[in-house]
């Protein structure tokens, strides 16, 4: 029972921890080869993992149980198709213009390089320690994959007038409390994506020191990895190098401080990044000490540095596995089964004897009131005809109630979807809005507040334009459950272009103009 208890504990343990995304699972359990198991143990860390350090237990077995493992492969099914990056860098402060064109010129290059695809999520920060106490500029997160977009933003940094609040060279670095606040940023976006810090620094810059969790732990917690592209400068005392390590990212530092050579290591970064996020598969085998019993066991992989466990399904016994395991119960079982057999031939043969004798005085029955019978069969048919029509109804009530309480339920469910959908629409901290123009040149604003509108002629429509060129239902616009707006067309005369380009539906953004008509709306969030 000790041991029960204990392997049920580490179980709680194993899948409660700090709400820590996993670094080891096991997939694709199968038992069809029963008591022998195979299955995939997927590792996080992009490095692999030491095969031979992998011990299993069960808690019938006091040892651990021999672990085939028979190939390593790169994870293919679940490498994302997008990423999201932000990218932080040092502000050198006033005299440091060189230091702070070579971490610019390094990402532009990277990025010229194809590294940022269309759908990624892309920030740029910069960070020291002003007067005013600010840290990160900007202080807040806006993603965009236009890489002109990027590079203004890259460009938009300026030199800082900075103040040093070193004490001693044992303190962590300002890069450690940069990245912690880049951290909390990213944990409140609830990103649907794989996510990672980029850090371009000189390693150098400090304060005083901070305490608790570090950034390298709290970032492998998350899954938002480190990677460093280090600026070379001698003497280096707060190196990111661990942080790195510790969170599954990668650390490049070059003496010759060559912007080349720094850029092309970045963009091997960049387009590795879903792969090492996605990890690996070791396949493996073992054979169970569990008996089949049809119940589910607990199992614990234990990496030493990294633990996983999960349920193994145990299938039945078949009937030759039970018999062979119960003999007494089985004989028991055969023995009353037999007289039940016996006992049931013994009543149906007097059954049958018994349903002969009937069947003769039905037939004499029967010919005495055959006469009756033909003389009522035309009411009776009468009779069965009305009781039919009243069946049917009957059935027909029934029918059509189901259906209004189905329409009801989906009216419902539509309703609460609704809502859900408008409550999500105003997090950002208003309802998005049109803008457009009508008559006599006046403006108008129209704030959508339902997650799906229709616009058009008609006195229906939730926006209604009175404009010939306008159908009466022209385009509609709903607002999806990841937080998209969609703009489709309803089959107007005249089309539907975003920002110009005639579409059949167009997934829209902030600032877009939707033209329906001659009708121009501006489109904000």
């Amino acid at each position: 029972m000790k041991k029960l208890l204990s392997f049920i504990s580490f179980l709680f343990v194993i899948n409660l921890s700090f709400g820590q995304q996993k670094t080891l699972d096991v997939r694709h359990i199968n038992t069809d080869e029963y008591p022998k198991i195979s299955a995939d143990l997927w590792v996080r860390n992009p490095d692999g993992i030491n095969q031979d350090a992998i011990k299993l237990y069960e808690e019938t077995s006091e040892n651990s149980v021999k672990i085939n493992f028979t190939k390593k492969e790169i994870v293919k099914d679940s490498v994302a198709k997008n990423k999201c990056i932000v990218f932080l860098i040092l502000n050198p402060g006033p005299y440091g213009n060189a230091e702070l064109n070579w971490y610019k010129n390094v990402v532009k290059q990277a990025i010229r390089k194809g590294a940022i695809k269309k759908g990624d999520k892309v920030e740029v920060l910069n960070f020291n320690n002003e007067s005013s106490g600010q840290l990160l500029y900007p202080n807040t997160i806006s993603f965009t994959d236009d890489t002109t977009a990027i590079f203004k933003k890259l460009e938009s940094i300026s030199l800082r007038d900075t103040r040093c609040l070193c004490s001693s060279i044992n303190d962590r670095t300002l890069i450690y409390q940069a990245i912690n606040q880049t951290l909390d940023q990213l944990e409140k976006q609830n990103l649907n994506m794989p996510a990672g810090v980029f850090v371009l620094a000189d390693d150098r810059a400090c304060v005083a020191g901070s305490t608790g969790e570090t950034p390298g732990i709290r970032s492998k917690r998350l899954n938002f990895p480190i990677f460093g592209i280090n600026y070379y400068k001698p003497n280096q005392i707060n190196s990111i190098k661990t942080l790195c390590e510790e969170s599954f990212g990668l650390y490049y530092s070059d003496p010759s401080v060559n912007a080349a050579n720094a850029s092309i290591k970045l963009n091997s970064y960049l387009n590795s990044f879903l792969q090492r996020q996605a990890g690996f598969y070791y396949s493996f085998n073992y054979n169970t000490t569990y008996e089949k019993d049809g119940k589910s066991h607990a199992v614990k992989v234990d990496a030493k540095s990294d633990n996983t466990a999960f349920l193994l399904p145990s299938p039945n016994k078949n009937i030759i596995e039970w018999v062979v395991a119960n003999p007494i119960l089985a004989a028991i079982i055969f023995l009353l089964l037999g007289v039940s057999v016996f006992l049931a031939m013994r009543w149906h043969k007097n059954e049958k004897i018994k349903i002969e004798a009937e069947r003769k005085l039905q037939a004499q029955q029967m010919s005495n009131i055959d006469k009756q019978h033909r003389e009522n069969e035309q009411l009776m048919s009468a009779k069965l005809s009305a009781q039919q029509q009243e069946l049917e109804a009957i059935k027909r009530k029934e029918q059509a109630q189901r259906d209004a309480e189905q329409r009801k339920k989906v009216d419902q469910e539509n309703q609460n979807r609704d809502k859900e959908l408008a409550a999500q629409m105003v997090l950002a901290g208003n309802y998005p809005w049109f803008d457009y123009t009508m008559g006599n040149n006046t403006k108008h604003r129209f704030e959508i507040r339902i997650p799906q509108i229709t616009v058009g002629r008609a006195e229906n429509c939730n926006l209604r334009i009175d404009n010939p060129t306008v159908s009466k239902n022209h385009f509609q616009l709903n607002f999806m459950s990841n937080g998209e707006y969609w703009v489709k067309d309803l089959g107007s005369s005249n089309g539907l272009y975003v920002n110009g380009q005639k579409v059949q539906q167009s997934i829209l953004k902030h600032g877009d103009f939707i033209q329906a008509g001659e009708m121009v709306l501006n489109f904000f969030i």
